[in-house]
């Protein structure tokens, strides 16, 4: 992802240089949405342009199919990426592109040790949670387990899916939750949009 950030104005795979809405990939790159959003666009851009073989994008533990050519879908990658909301829409006749805040600040090359990017995902879907995109470890959503990939690419074993403080730009949010709402009513990791 910081290889691709090189060559994209610093952000992360579905950013084009500070733009979501704008980004566009080929027909077949992935399953779902074409905004920037969608994990799985995000996921094909990393492997069709091969920064990481297919292999790395499942996890020991999963039983998934390794992409190699064709679209890449939920079926090939095991890991979940940070949430990102739709960005604010630019003022009507603006041709600079919005600025990124909050999480969309955070996906991309910041080096902010207290902002989250990628995670585990589990094997358990608990239907109690309001999105289908989260995953736990068992039906107590408080017992999941799995490492954390930081803003800063240091990698943390969580035993919690409540972590403790992690910055988004400049708001600082005490107890995030990886994975049910947080105040401001969204998921922080996304593993299907």
């Amino acid at each position: 992802m910081v290889l691709f950030a090189q060559g994209n104005n610093n952000c992360y795979p579905g950013l084009n240089g500070h733009d979501l809405t704008s980004f566009s990939t080929p027909v077949g790159w992935c399953q779902g949405a074409q905004d920037g959003r969608d994990v799985s666009q995000r996921m094909a851009l990393l492997l069709l342009q091969n920064f990481f073989t297919g292999e790395y994008a499942i996890s020991y533990a999963d039983a998934k199919t390794v992409w190699t050519q064709g679209t890449v879908s939920s079926a090939n990658y095991s890991f979940a990426m940070l949430d990102l909301p739709q960005p604010p829409a630019a003022p009507q006749g603006s041709t600079q592109p919005v600025a990124l805040t909050g999480r969309l600040r955070e996906w991309s090359n910041t080096l902010n040790t207290g902002a989250p990017v990628l995670s585990d995902r589990s094997m358990v879907l608990d239907p109690t949670l309001k999105t289908s995109s989260v995953w736990l470890t068992s039906a107590n959503p408080s017992d999941w387990r799995g490492n954390v990939v930081w803003n800063d690419t240091h990698v943390t074993f969580e035993s919690s899916r409540v972590l403790g403080t992690t910055r988004y730009g400049t708001k600082i949010n005490h107890n995030d939750d990886l994975f049910t709402a947080t105040s401001n009513a969204d998921a922080m990791m996304s593993y299907g949009k």
